[in-house]
């Protein structure tokens, strides 16, 4: 099994998995990754004796950046080359390609077409008139739209926006950030909600992910809560939480959605304490 590196997610749902108290093997399969890089992760990025997704991804970054070698940018040779190039009218991605054919086999003589962007937007702004060598008016490319948005078609859902703001605060209990884990093979998931503040994490597996399994998981969950401590649930904007509604109705509580594609609006899941619920056995599965 080839390595990959860990994406925020996938750090989200080892710390969800690890809080459940998941051996380790179970989660090597949910996540597709050899049991040694499990055991590596934990033991690389965990903090105290603690896993946290968000701090594992920090202190990856962090990592990456420090053995990360200075910026092409800061080499002035190459830049002085690629700025000629540019007076000649060649394009970014030109003059790209010049360098390599120029300089085979010499990496830091070359430059990818970002980096050459890069540059060109830094010289800009010492000498004006480089403008004139871009090809469209516009220095920066623009963004381009991305696919309509299809995610915010949950019917009846109710905004972030209209959430208390109580919630941002972080200083009550009760109000919860809600995900649901897939396994890479698509045929495991793990319901989870933390708690802002307390950082409690509930998690249920479930067999599949239709809006009637996760209802019913999500009401087991919440089971042993009490409905003091059941203030805000915040889930995705997954197609699974279609169904939101008999939700909110059997939890006796209001559901709020985050912007679709602004997942950072739920806030991090950082979850110091063991789950507060235990793996079902199969007699009680969903």
């Amino acid at each position: 099994m080839p390595y990959t590196h860990y994406t925020t997610d996938e750090r989200n749902a080892l710390q969800a998995m690890e809080g459940m108290g998941l051996p380790k093997s179970f989660m090597s399969v949910i996540l597709g990754k050899h049991h040694s890089s499990i055991y590596r992760e934990l033991n690389r990025n965990g903090s105290g004796g603690v896993y946290t997704g968000v701090e594992a991804q920090a202190a990856s970054e962090q990592r990456r950046l420090e053995n990360k070698p200075s910026p092409k940018t800061g080499d002035a040779a190459p830049m002085r080359e690629i700025t000629g190039l540019f007076k000649k009218d060649l394009s970014p991605d030109q003059i790209a390609g010049r360098l390599r054919v120029k300089h085979p086999g010499r990496p830091e003589k070359q430059a990818s077409t970002s980096t050459i962007y890069r540059h060109l937007y830094e010289e800009t702004a010492k000498d004006p008139s480089l403008k004139d060598h871009f090809r469209q008016k516009q220095v920066k490319p623009r963004r381009r739209s991305g696919a309509k948005d299809r995610r915010g078609q949950i019917v009846g859902r109710v905004s972030i926006d209209e959430r208390p703001q109580i919630v941002e605060e972080k200083s009550r209990a009760g109000d919860w950030e809600g995900d649901t884990i897939e396994s890479a093979g698509k045929n495991a998931y793990i319901a989870t909600f933390v708690d802002r503040k307390t950082k409690l994490l509930l998690a249920k597996i479930m067999p599949d992910k239709r809006a009637d399994t996760l209802n019913k998981a999500d009401v087991r969950a919440f089971r042993g809560i009490p409905a003091g401590a059941r203030n805000t649930p915040m889930p995705d904007n997954g197609k699974e939480f279609a169904a939101h509604g008999a939700l909110s109705e059997a939890l006796s509580i209001d559901i709020f959605f985050a912007h679709p594609y602004h997942s950072w609006e739920r806030g991090p899941q950082r979850t110091h304490q063991r789950a507060h619920q235990t793996i079902p056995s199969e007699k009680n599965a969903v």
